[in-house]
C-alpha cells in the first residue's frame, strides 16, 4: 500500500496516517508492505511540479514493486 500526504495538509495531516499505519494488528512482514510518502505541499501537494514529478516517480516505483 502506498500513503502519499502533502506536509501541510491541515485537512487530512500526514501524521494520523502514521497513527493509523502503526496501530494496524498485522503480521510485520504484511506491515513492512506499506509505504508513507510525503511531499512538500498541502492537501494537493500535486499542484507543486516538484512534488508531482516526486510522486509520479513514487507511483512508478510502486506499480513495479521496486518502492
Amino acid at each position: 500500500m502506498l500513503v502519499t500526504h502533502g506536509v501541510f495538509d491541515l485537512v487530512t495531516p500526514y501524521f494520523a496516517a502514521v497513527i493509523a499505519i502503526e496501530q494496524l494488528d498485522m503480521d510485520p512482514t504484511l506491515q513492512a508492505n506499506i509505504r508513507l510518502k510525503v511531499y512538500r505541499g498541502g492537501h494537493m501537494p500535486y499542484l507543486h511540479q516538484q512534488s508531482r514529478l516526486a510522486l509520479f516517480e513514487d507511483a512508478q516505483d510502486f506499480y513495479r514493486g521496486t518502492l
